[in-house]
């Protein structure tokens, strides 16, 4: 990540894009890893708690990671 002192803004590095496999899925931000483990839950409880509530997951329950490097205005 590059930073610009002038605008106070971050870019990518050249030849870099950062995407996210799967954004919008709440799997994505329930575990810090794919493998469920109890030290790993993130957001999981959460998420449990508005599934017992109604909410279904990938449907009216979503996952939307970021990139915590970069300012809330930078976020698009």
């Amino acid at each position: 990540m590059l930073y610009n002192a002038s605008t106070r803004t971050t870019r990518d590095n050249d030849g870099v894009e950062v995407r996210v496999p799967g954004f919008g899925d709440p799997f994505r931000v329930e575990y810090l890893n794919p493998f469920k483990s109890s030290y790993a839950v993130y957001f999981a409880n959460l998420a449990d708690t508005f599934v017992t509530m109604g909410y279904q997951r990938e449907k009216s329950l979503h996952g939307a990671p970021y990139d915590f490097r970069k300012a809330p205005s930078e976020i698009i």
